[in-house]
């Protein structure tokens, strides 16, 4: 089964290079069969993941936090601790690939994906 070790700097500060991990995970992602992404999914992605996609989407930290469905402050201690994400969140953010990756087919562009993801992510 392939692994998806990708080793981040745990740092908040948005670079190109981050926001491009967040592509590089999700189509990794999107080549894994099922079973195993669904495998990987129980056994929690890297939270560090999370800030490649708070990077790639310009989130607040407290806007990632809640799109895992974790305080801030178990968000810190995990990123500190490099604890795995549980398998909701986990299965939030291969979702979340999953759609960036449809949507940058869709719009046939990489920022237009991300600006239609931003737009359409918060309350209606």
């Amino acid at each position: 089964m392939p692994t998806l070790k990708h080793h981040l700097d745990d740092h908040p500060e948005r670079t190109e290079a981050d926001a491009q991990s967040f592509w590089i995970i999700a189509k990794k992602l999107s080549l894994m069969t099922e079973r195993e992404r669904i495998s990987s999914i129980r056994s929690g992605f890297a939270v560090s993941w999370l800030l490649t996609a708070k990077t790639a989407f310009d989130l607040d930290e407290s806007a990632i936090a809640s799109f895992a469905d974790i305080s801030v402050k178990t968000l810190r201690q995990r990123l500190k601790k490099a604890t795995p994400l549980g398998s909701p969140a986990s299965e939030r953010f291969d979702r979340l690939a999953q759609l960036a990756l449809l949507s940058e087919t869709v719009f046939e562009a990489r920022g237009a994906a991300e600006d239609w993801i931003v737009a359409y992510s918060g309350p209606s």
